[in-house]
């Protein structure tokens, strides 16, 4: 299992769950590639506005969401969308999402698993512009 991290911004962050895949790094965004055992440690290093996690292993893979989310609720994203993708996702729906203000909490988690579903153009471009 491997993570991927881009740099802090605003009030969403989001975590992209890609099963089988190696993260990559977006162009234009700072990207740190850490192991789960190295998680820990990234994760109080600053906040994050993206984090990308990969890998073969289910449970690595979840642990280091659980993880992620641990920190996320620390920071004060008190709030958490997922977002599972699939054929004929709509892309759209996270882009609002991502810009929308929310009732509830100052700060929101969006979570896109991908679960071996590759995002194409449209979700790729969307990607890389949150993160």
């Amino acid at each position: 299992t491997q993570v991927s991290s881009g740099s802090a911004g605003p009030s969403a962050a989001a975590i992209i769950g890609a099963g089988g895949h190696s993260p990559r790094r977006v162009r234009g965004h700072d990207s740190v590639k850490v192991s789960v055992e190295l998680l820990e440690r990234e994760l109080t290093r600053g906040e994050r506005v993206a984090w990308l996690v990969s890998g073969d292993e289910p449970l690595g893979v979840g642990e280091a969401c659980d993880a992620i989310r641990a920190r996320a609720r620390a920071l004060g994203y008190s709030e958490r969308e997922v977002f599972d993708v699939g054929r004929g996702f709509d892309w759209s729906g996270l882009l609002q999402s991502s810009q929308s203000l929310s009732l509830f909490a100052a700060r929101r988690l969006l979570e896109v698993r991908l679960n071996g579903a590759k995002p194409g153009v449209e979700g790729g471009k969307l990607l890389a512009r949150l993160a």
